[in-house]
């Protein structure tokens, strides 16, 4: 799965599939999700992310680096 845009992935996206896209931990993703950092919705035991809200908090933290070069 790596290489692959975010576009590319379906409406919800599994834990393993962020860590993919942000090149994180699954430590690192799960204590994000925990501290609401990363939007999730919770089905049963399984944690999904909206690939819309991942968009937007990846847009928002780019914007913030380039303010920071």
């Amino acid at each position: 799965m790596t290489g692959r845009s975010l576009a590319e992935y379906g409406e919800l996206l599994t834990m393993d599939e962020v860590c993919l896209v942000l090149q994180l931990s699954k430590n690192t993703v799960y204590e994000l999700a925990r501290s609401g950092d990363v939007p999730t919705i919770r089905f049963g035991r399984q944690l999904r992310t909206p690939r819309a809200a991942l968009e937007q908090m990846m847009a928002g933290s780019s914007e913030c680096d380039s303010a920071n070069a």
